[in-house]
């Protein structure tokens, strides 16, 4: 059975805002991989220098993000052979692959054919999962190019205020209050202007249309000590829009066991998600740790969606038998045949989210940030004066707050408990049999004084026939009289009825 109900606060938690660039890789980084390079421009014949590809090297190459002060970056030990992509001209060469348009091409379909930009981006992630992990911050967009400004509750914050992690699908991944030092930032005022306000350029001169054909940032919602998932949960903000996402905070409490199977130890290192980025346990989580694993016994090599140590060799999406092997464990994993045991946690939260979204910055106010921009550095000025559209298709503003300080609960409570179960079982036995405790004691005094009246009768029996019963004296004093009676019955018989005969019979009798 579940309790809801409001719980006001002066303060809340203020929840893990976690952003991506929906671009995982910068075209600029693609020229220092010869496999990127060859995967995304087949027909450039330039290959990458030694000294550049090797994941040491590389690291070095470009700004790496560990230099930069206090962003917090999680790492993992390994060896790499990080060779990656470019991308001027590789969404033609998709096209020229594919030989025909992207629409309408209802000819000769093979239905059994992976889609050609699916297969490209399997082949992207094998050459990035083959990178030691703390190398693959080098191909995706900095937090200090991203954010160019960020203020939370009024007041200044900076890049250092964001942790790191990679995903597969959307690369380099920055969460803002993600509590990994146990330093969790709070609300104590709702509405847009106390909550986090951020201007970030997505650097769309530097995307990859082949891996990634919209412009925008992803944005994703979660407590603390819980692993984002941006694949599978979060919005899409687009560029020259100022979006506001008003959020309403919902707890759930579940009961423990024997009442349900919930994990109870929320910060425990059962995933490789928590091992690696020190989170706590979530489903989804637990899901995926499940498969992967799956994936490592059974065909002997790593996921490389989730390729954080070094222990196997990848998955590639070139070698048949693994590829097989994977998604054979894949079907199995969703007919539900592994038995993985993933139970929700007995304590959780989550946001639900208001959207709302308005152009901006306004005719008016687009010079002043234009002008601003191009006091950042020359680079920056370049590119505004060559494009007149640089704000509109690059900058964009966030904002996250709390619509409302009250939060909802949800409560699971045992149905019955043993005094609720002995209370109903009374409530019902009255209901439809009529019996209450009054009856009850009411029955009882009946049979006890059916048995008291049974028992007196039984004794007043036994009493009587005693009292009644002749004694030996009486029966022999009847005897004698009734032989007296039969000896004159007998001399009247013989002498006749006068006394001197009776008389004479009598004496006869007893000489």
């Amino acid at each position: 059975m579940n309790y809801a109900g409001l719980n006001n606060r002066t303060q809340l938690n203020f929840p893990a805002v976690t952003i991506c660039n929906l671009n995982p890789i910068k075209s600029s980084t693609i020229k220092y991989s010869d496999k990127l390079n060859s995967l995304f421009n087949p027909d450039d014949g330039s290959t990458a220098t030694e000294e550049t590809t090797t994941g040491t090297n590389f690291a070095q190459t470009i700004n790496y993000i560990s230099d930069t002060p206090g962003v917090q970056v999680a790492t993992a030990s390994g060896s790499s052979d990080l060779t990656t992509p470019s991308m001027d001209s590789a969404s033609t060469n998709i096209r020229r692959r594919r030989g025909a348009s992207r629409y309408q091409d209802w000819m000769d379909v093979d239905f059994m054919a992976k889609n050609e930009e699916l297969d490209l981006f399997d082949r992207f992630t094998d050459v990035v999962s083959q990178a030691n992990y703390e190398d693959r911050v080098n191909f995706g967009h900095q937090i200090d190019d991203m954010v160019l400004s960020c203020t939370f509750k009024g007041y200044p914050c900076t890049p250092s205020n964001f942790t790191y992690f990679h995903n597969y699908l959307y690369g380099n991944c920055y969460t803002f209050n993600s509590g990994i030092e146990n330093n969790i930032s709070k609300s104590s005022k709702s509405g847009p202007l106390y909550g986090l306000t951020l201007e970030l350029n997505i650097e769309e001169t530097e995307y990859q249309p082949a891996v990634q054909e919209a412009s925008g940032i992803r944005v994703l919602i979660s407590e603390q000590y819980k692993m984002p998932f941006p694949e599978d949960a979060g919005i899409n903000v687009a560029p020259g829009l100022l979006t506001s996402v008003g959020l309403r905070k919902l707890e759930i409490v579940r009961k423990e066991d024997p009442y349900s199977t919930c994990q109870q130890s929320p910060r425990a290192n059962d995933t490789i998600f928590s091992s690696f980025f020190n989170v706590g346990y979530s489903l989804e989580a637990c899901q995926k740790d499940c498969l992967y694993r799956m994936i490592q016994d059974r065909c002997d090599c790593d996921d490389t969606r989730f390729r954080f140590f070094p222990d196997l060799d990848p998955c590639l999406s070139t070698n048949a038998s693994q590829v097989l092997c994977k998604e054979t464990v894949e079907l199995e994993y969703a007919n539900e045949d592994f038995g993985c045991s993933c139970t929700s946690p007995c304590q959780e939260a989550s946001f639900e989210m208001t959207v709302s979204s308005a152009a901006w910055p306004n005719s008016l106010f687009v010079h002043q940030v234009r002008q601003e921009l191009m006091d950042i550095s020359d680079v920056f000025k370049t590119k505004v004066v060559n494009d007149p559209n640089f704000v509109q298709n690059n900058v964009l503003k966030l904002q996250v707050y709390y619509e409302q300080l009250n939060y909802e609960m949800i409560v699971h409570t045992p149905k019955y408990d043993l005094f609720g179960l002995i209370s109903n079982l009374g409530g019902q036995v009255g209901l439809w049999i009529g019996i209450s405790m009054c009856t009850v004691f009411e029955v009882v005094e009946l049979l006890f004084d059916i048995v008291k009246l049974l028992l007196l009768k039984l004794m007043y029996r036994s009493h009587v026939k005693r009292a009644t019963s002749p004694s030996l004296v009486d029966i022999e004093l009847e005897k004698k009289r009734k032989r007296q009676l039969q000896e004159q019955d007998y001399a009247v018989a013989v002498y006749g009825g006068t006394d001197e005969a009776i008389s004479n019979s009598t004496a006869w009798i007893i000489n």
